[in-house]
């Protein structure tokens, strides 16, 4: 019996141990596989554009002065002056205004105006755009020296003079458009007034039309301007202070032209302007409308000259010369001087 136990033992045992296990079946692999990505919120569009793009800033152009220049706060003798320069002084231009006769340079941490016949410049300068004022945004360019009258008319008393190629801003005109109100800073009030013959500038019609007290109803300048009276106020130029100064350049200025009036005896007879030049030899023109009229040449020279004179000058170089142009003629007298350089 126990012989017979331990056969079935051993019988079952071996079944159980020689069993397959159970196989886990291998799933085919698929041809590709797909990432599944977390869900992401859709960016929101910010309500504050970007800041723009600043623009690129002008960089200034180097250039040296030729001779020694004063530094202006406008571009105006009649301006502040905020300091000089010598020369041969590098400086950095920012531009030039309209008409191109005063360069903004950079000076003691800020910006000031020298005349451009004084400076050499290494490359173009660019020209600035209107800068913002108290008046009509309006300039004008002095054509010559001219008195700067305090009402619209050449009785009124003179405030001071503009030089050549000063540029003022343009504040309003009178009635007739022969008078312009100027931004005049030497004037008690900042103002002045000026002939608007003398002035470089255009679109006048768009200015207001300032009524001064006091001013009368009719006025003696026509709209057009005409020839001045037979006897002309006196201008009071002398020759410690002439009309104009001129600088001759082979680099820069090589010519100028300048005009004026000039009328009989108990008026303002005669005129000075003055000049000089880089040069030992200038042509000189006298141009009048009227015999009788004369111009000479200080220091003496022995150069004197009548209506329609044309003759080739020696002179110092960098020598301040006087030109007085002086009328025996009867009534007003226009005349012109040209002069410009010769190799």
């Amino acid at each position: 019996m126990r012989k017979r136990i331990l056969l079935w033992s051993a019988f079952f045992f071996c079944v159980s141990g020689c069993a397959t296990p159970p196989q886990t079946p291998v799933l085919p692999a698929p041809e590709f596989v797909t990432a599944t990505l977390p869900p992401t919120s859709t960016p929101v569009s910010s309500a504050t554009s970007p800041l723009p793009t600043a623009a690129p800033a002008i960089e200034p152009v180097a250039a040296t002065t030729t001779s020694e220049v004063n530094v202006r706060e406008k571009p105006s003798t009649a301006s502040l002056s905020l300091g000089a320069l010598p020369p041969f002084t590098a400086i950095q231009v920012e531009g030039s205004e309209a008409f191109g006769y005063w360069l903004r340079i950079l000076f003691d941490g800020g910006s000031g105006w020298v005349r451009a016949d004084y400076v050499q410049a290494s490359a173009e300068i660019p020209v600035l755009g209107a800068e913002s004022g108290s008046g009509s945004g309006l300039r004008g360019a002095a054509l010559r020296g001219v008195n700067v009258r305090s009402r619209p008319g050449r009785d009124f008393d003179s405030l001071g003079l503009l030089n050549q190629y000063d540029v003022v801003e343009i504040l309003a005109r009178d009635a007739s458009g022969g008078w312009l109100q100027i931004e005049f800073p030497p004037a008690p009030d900042g103002t002045g007034w000026v002939a608007a013959e003398f002035l470089e500038t255009g679109g006048i019609e768009t200015l207001p039309v300032a009524v001064e007290e006091g001013q009368p109803t009719e006025t003696d300048i026509p709209a057009e301007p005409a020839s001045p009276a037979a006897v002309l106020p006196r201008d009071g130029d002398s020759a410690d202070a002439p009309l104009a100064m001129f600088t001759i350049s082979s680099v820069t200025v090589r010519s100028i032209r300048f005009q004026g009036w000039v009328s009989t005896a108990g008026g303002d007879a005669e005129d000075w302007v003055g000049f000089s030049a880089g040069m030992p030899r200038v042509r000189f023109e006298f141009l009048c409308d009227a015999q009788g009229v004369r111009a000479e040449l200080v220091p003496a020279t022995a150069a004197a000259f009548s209506c329609g004179a044309g003759q080739i000058l020696e002179i110092e170089p960098n020598v301040t010369y006087l030109i007085k142009i002086a009328s025996h003629a009867d009534g007003a007298a226009k005349y012109e001087i040209r002069i410009a350089a010769l190799p």
